[in-house]
């Protein structure tokens, strides 16, 4: 953490007590704020 800190990287945590399903929906809505793609590879 610190030495993504140091170099400006941004650090997402998951919110914890999710299923896969609710971890992958909440990622992707973190992509779409960002405004990428989630569905592109």
């Amino acid at each position: 953490r610190s030495i993504c800190a140091t170099v400006g990287q941004r650090i997402y945590d998951i919110p914890p007590n999710m299923s896969t399903g609710q971890r992958v929906g909440w990622i992707a809505e973190q992509l779409t704020a960002l405004g990428l793609d989630p569905t592109a590879r």
